[in-house]
């Protein structure tokens, strides 16, 4: 366990990917709080079955929170991965077990999405899944 410094390359590699979904978190959330300024500003064009206003922002103020937590917690485990925090391993393979189930149950329940749509869900959840029990992660998280 240590900085960070001497982390091996598959931590290393795991920290960077949950740096990279913690900035598109945080970036989505953004997005999603203009959404609803940009709608707050709008009139209301839709007939009785469209939502109001503020139900349009009530779900996007919803959406922006989940983004942005999301993103934090993928911020701050990416830190902690390459801190070699054993606990931080342990949620990094919970979590990626966890998206894993829900890309399965997507293929199964056939969303339709082409399969590099699929491919590409997949690959964030196999990461958290793989990278850390590689023999140099499992020394590295290994406490002292």
């Amino acid at each position: 366990m240590g900085n960070g410094v001497g982390a091996p390359l598959e931590v290393r590699t795991l920290a960077v990917v949950q740096y990279l979904m913690g900035a598109g978190g945080l970036a989505g959330a953004a997005l999603l709080v203009w959404a609803a300024s940009v709608v707050a500003r709008k009139p209301s064009y839709g007939g009785p079955d469209t939502l109001t206003a503020a139900q349009a922002i009530a779900i996007l103020a919803a959406a922006a929170l989940v983004a942005g937590g999301w993103g934090g917690l993928a911020l701050v485990l990416g830190r902690r991965l390459r801190q070699g925090r054993p606990w931080a391993r342990t949620v990094s393979v919970v979590l990626g077990a966890l998206v894993l189930a829900g890309v399965v149950t997507l293929v199964v329940a056939g969303w339709p999405m082409p399969v590099p749509a699929y491919l590409l869900a997949a690959s964030y959840p196999l990461l958290c899944l793989a990278l850390p029990n590689t023999a140099a992660a499992r020394e590295w998280f290994r406490p002292s």
